[in-house]
């Protein structure tokens, strides 16, 4: 089992019917992120990525959500039906 703790990096994307990504890259000795979103949301990983309802993981709101993710990769948010916050904080080992 990975055990990670917060490496005090946040970054925060307000989800609209556009698709927006974190303005920084994840750090390179971050492998995992913790999601949580204030309103549903569809989130995409990439090195430029675009959420949509097609691609995108659908996030549901107060639900928060550990995934794995590259070093220097964004993730992108799209919201479902009403905007919200995307939060994405930096886990390291």
């Amino acid at each position: 089992m990975d055990l990670y703790r917060p490496s005090g990096v946040t970054q925060s994307i307000t989800t609209s019917s556009s698709s927006a990504a974190t303005s920084s890259a994840i750090a390179a000795s971050t492998y995992a992120v913790l999601i949580t979103a204030s309103a549903d949301a569809y989130i995409a990983f990439g090195s430029a990525p675009t959420a949509t309802a097609t691609n995108g993981v659908m996030l549901a709101a107060d639900w928060p959500t550990y995934f794995r993710i590259s070093p220097g990769e964004k993730v992108a948010a799209l919201q479902v039906s009403g905007a919200g916050t995307v939060y994405v904080s930096e886990l390291t080992r």
